[in-house]
Order: structure tokens, then sequence, then C-alpha cells
């Protein structure tokens, strides 16, 4: 699956960057300057992806967040559904949703 993703955003024309584990994409965004987009799994080991998105905040506050999940149930607070409930793309999903769902994020202010 993270390679059909990483095909299907170079096809739409974006640059990525992979990390193995939360901790890694923590400091690709403390070390790389230029990180418009987090793209995460809700569920990871080490930190859910809520969580990787608050400290990914924290760190850059202008990077935009993707949330991805086939299953949230039992990995999410009322309160941070709540915040990233128009950031969530569930899975599974074809590269025309995920391409709109990352420009409706894109564009949002």
């Amino acid at each position: 699956l993270l390679d059909l993703n990483i095909k299907y955003l170079t096809d739409l024309g974006y640059s990525t960057l992979h990390a193995a584990s939360a901790r890694a994409a923590l400091e690709l965004i403390r070390t790389q300057q230029n990180i418009s987009m987090l793209i995460t799994d809700v569920v990871m080991p080490e930190m859910n992806g809520y969580q990787l998105a608050e400290k990914a905040l924290e760190l850059n506050p202008a990077i935009k967040i993707l949330l991805v999940s086939g299953f949230v149930a039992n990995h999410v607070t009322d309160e941070a559904y709540k915040k990233y409930q128009s950031n969530m793309l569930l899975k599974p999903y074809r590269k025309d949703a995920l391409a709109n769902k990352i420009r409706a994020i894109l564009d949002q202010s």
C-alpha cells in the first residue's frame, strides 16, 4: 500500500519523502523546511496518527495533515476526531479521491 501511495503522489506531481516510523517522520519535519503536508495512517505503533499530527504541528504550524485509515473507532478521542474529521480519507480509496482530498486540504486557509 505504501508503494502504491507513493506512486499515486508521484503521478499527481508531488514530491515525497518516506519515513519508516512516527519518530522518523518527526525528524524529517524537524530537519526539512519544505514539507507542506504530512500523510499518515491513524493506526501505527509508537503513537497514533492523531498524536503524530499534533507533534508535527508543534514543529511546523503551517504543515497540512491528511490522515488515512480503514478503521478509527478505537484509536480516536472525540476531540481528535472533531479536529481532524475533515482531514480524513477512509481506505480503500482511489487515486482521484486522494488527489481531491489533498487539493482540498492544501487549499484550506
